[in-house]
């Protein structure tokens, strides 16, 4: 039996900047079969090492062909570490931990995908399984919005998904950069009002930041949809991955083990939505 505190070896293959502050790493596993052992579900985490600095959380973007992809934004010690990093730099992962997107339970559904600035990442995880198994699916519509065109990570997806059958892209930003922006300015949220939405065969599935999360339950609590179909991606500070060590307890529940995907039901016990 795999021990789970004990990391896995990787080597970075490349990285690409998204944002002046987001950057996407792709690595390749150093044993072949840790990547085969490595049952991941869109929506999952992992532990990420730096040695001799340390370990921090983040949503896996993709794993397949013995590689694995992250998307980070620079914030602290270990994440700027990560951006100094060059080409074959090996390091540790351990993972994958929580319960990942209900990919199965979601089929036959319309998906309604909505992000906020690096909170697309883990969504796009579940993006790229609908389009793999796209007749599992109904319509797909993602709304995404970021500060300024800049922030927006993922442009050449985000130029390639309107292309896909029964796909609707609605982009915002707060303030538009570019002056040939032709798309939407203002909230995430705000593109959800114009939207026409069936809520017996809807389900929602949100990440962004925390100030986002309140205006788009107003929303789609306009838009009667069920709670039990209103999925949220919470971050929270983890360490062991194993719900022993207490780091990321949100009341009731450890997000490395029952999130970090969470109805909006189960979040309701926990913080008043107004």
């Amino acid at each position: 039996m795999d021990n789970i505190y004990l990391p896995k070896l990787i080597t970075l293959d490349n990285s690409k900047e998204e944002t002046p502050e987001i950057k996407s790493f792709e690595f390749s596993f150093e044993n072949e079969n840790d990547y085969k052992n490595f049952k991941f579900i869109p929506g999952q985490l992992i532990e990420l090492s730096i040695f001799g600095y340390g370990e921090a959380p983040f949503s896996v973007v993709s794993c397949r062909n013995n590689k694995i992809s992250i998307s980070v934004k620079k914030t602290g010690t270990i994440t700027c570490r990560l951006f100094e990093l060059k080409k074959d730099a090996l390091l540790g992962m351990r993972g994958p931990f929580g319960n990942g997107f209900p990919v199965k339970k979601s089929q036959k559904n319309n998906i309604l995908i909505i992000g906020g600035g690096i909170g697309l990442a883990p969504l796009k995880s579940f993006i790229t399984y609908i389009l793999s198994h796209r007749g599992n699916y109904e319509k797909l519509t993602i709304c995404y919005g970021a500060r300024t065109d800049i922030d927006l990570v993922y442009k050449e997806d985000l130029a390639n998904w309107p292309k896909e059958k029964d796909l609707d892209l609605h982009l915002t930003v707060d303030c538009p950069k570019d002056k040939s922006w032709q798309c939407n300015i203002g909230s995430v949220a705000a593109l959800l009002s114009k939207l026409k939405i069936n809520p017996d065969n809807t389900s929602a599935f949100i990440c962004g930041p925390p100030v986002m999360i309140p205006y788009v339950l107003e929303e789609l609590k306009k838009h009667k949809i069920d709670g039990q179909k209103i999925f949220i991606s919470m971050e929270r500070m983890m360490k062991c991955g194993a719900g022993k060590c207490g780091h990321c307890t949100m009341g009731e529940y450890y997000v490395c083990k029952d999130g970090p995907v969470f109805t909006l039901e189960q979040i309701q016990k926990l913080l008043t939505i107004r």
